[in-house]
């Protein structure tokens, strides 16, 4: 993603556009998952049940990733 964004100025108009758009939505997405499993170890660690917000948090975003990877995989590259 950073990567795209800093040579992004380099590439004419807005080709790079939708696919920055997708990368971050699946690297917030993923980001996301990554925070829910380091508050589930440490509730672990605190013999803590994790909140049920939490859970339902974390089921929407696990259904939320298989349709932000395929529109990942579908988007074309802007550098060719």
């Amino acid at each position: 993603r950073y990567a795209c964004e800093f040579f992004a100025p380099f590439f004419p108009g807005t080709q790079y556009a939708a696919h920055l758009k997708r990368v971050k939505a699946l690297q917030d997405l993923l980001g996301a998952l990554n925070d829910i499993a380091v508050a589930r170890r440490l509730l672990k660690e605190m013999k803590a049940e994790p909140p049920k917000p939490l859970q339902r948090r974390e089921a929407r975003l696990i259904s939320a990733l298989g349709p932000a990877w395929a529109a990942f995989e579908r988007s074309r590259t802007f550098w060719g």
